[in-house]
């Protein structure tokens, strides 16, 4: 334990869009999986409340403008790529990977203007692992323009998922974050044979945690209630899980045959709407075959929570004011102060202090 005393319950910790920014910015997000944009496409999205074309070339790369034609603000993603420029669907103006304007068809050829004076913005992206990802920058920071590729996933080396699934949350973000990391809800809301979670099943834990790069590490242990996915893994199976903003659940599950990495990430799409993309690895080749079975069942898995979200928006409508509770609540204070600190540390341009301290925490799941 850590010794500092803390209150039973405390109200409104939530902060208000209006006094913080709601985002962790300076921070690379997952946006979609790599086996969602195909050589040639283009796929259209929104996120942190701007949107976005992402485009993989025919060579392979993929690069994201804004998806807003600076002409007459049509959205780009209603025209056409033919795996290198991007051409608006209205009156043919092409933009290439960089965001520079190519080609203005109404042009005459005597009439003297710089095409190349003319630019959609672009986003800093980055694929690795079988993930694309995207950089939200910080203006005040210059540096972002170039910003360090984004963290490397444990055990997996540089291959896709076997599984990934994504999901739009009509939630804001911090409680998006908050049931990546609450421990009480399982047994209430994800109901499953194969979990074999219920309110019969709770009982008292106590767990290990300590801090880790951006956020804070569950240590690892052995797992208790071993389902018959995890005896595929061997014997002695254990995990550990990770939470690290700007949203990312790393969760390690470990057998003495076999591994599965399970990746939970958020990306705010707006100041009310969040993705929740999850992606699986494993290291048993032979079982690929039950990737579209894993699919199913996290899509089912995020559409649980999904759900209590929307059911927990009838209440949030009225601003009731919201209790954190002792043990079982601490990682959602912790996710506030990790946030709080990171935004504070850029501004204020030094190192980044690590508010969380070692603690074990107890409570019943």
């Amino acid at each position: 334990m850590d010794g500092e005393q803390r209150p039973q319950i405390e109200d409104n910790p939530v902060p208000q869009p209006a006094q913080e920014d709601p985002f962790v910015r300076g921070a690379w997000y997952v946006a979609l999986p790599s086996a969602a944009l195909k050589p040639g496409k283009m796929a259209g999205r929104e996120f942190f409340g701007e949107p976005i074309l992402f485009a993989r070339r025919r060579d392979g790369q993929v690069f994201a403008l804004k998806d807003l034609c600076p002409h007459r603000g049509i959205p780009l993603r209603f025209g056409r790529f033919d795996g290198d420029t991007v051409q608006c669907g209205y009156h043919g103006w092409r933009f290439g990977q960089d965001g520079v304007c190519t080609l203005i068809p109404s042009l005459l050829a005597e009439q003297n203007v710089d095409v190349s004076r003319i630019e959609c913005a672009t986003w800093p992206v980055a694929e690795r692992q079988g993930l694309i990802w995207i950089f939200l920058a910080d203006e005040a920071v210059s540096a972002d323009r170039t910003p360090a590729p984004p963290p490397p996933l444990p055990d997996v080396e540089d291959r896709a998922p076997q599984a990934a699934v994504a999901l739009h949350y009509r939630s804001d973000f911090d409680n998006a974050a908050f049931g990546m990391m609450d421990p009480a809800h399982i047994p209430f809301v994800h109901r499953a044979w194969w979990m074999r979670r219920n309110e019969a099943t709770l009982r008292d834990k106590a767990k290990v945690f300590e801090p880790a790069p951006l956020g804070w590490r569950m240590a690892m242990h052995p797992i208790r209630n071993v389902t018959p996915f995890h005896r595929l893994l061997g014997a002695n199976v254990r995990t550990e899980i990770t939470l690290q903003i700007p949203g990312l659940r790393i969760e390690r599950i470990i057998g003495d045959r076999h591994a599965i990495l399970n990746l939970l990430a958020i990306t705010p799409m707006d100041g009310r709407n969040t993705q929740m993309l999850q992606a699986l690895w494993w290291t048993m080749p032979g079982l690929d075959w039950m990737a579209p079975l894993v699919r199913s069942a996290a899509r089912r898995f995020l559409e649980q929570d999904g759900d209590i979200i929307v059911k927990q928006n009838e209440g949030l409508k009225y601003d009731p004011p919201q209790m954190l509770v002792t043990d079982a609540d601490a990682q959602m204070k912790w996710w506030l102060r990790v946030k709080r600190e990171w935004r504070d540390h850029r501004h204020e341009q030094r190192d980044f202090v690590n508010p969380v301290r070692p603690r074990t925490l107890r409570f019943r799941s």
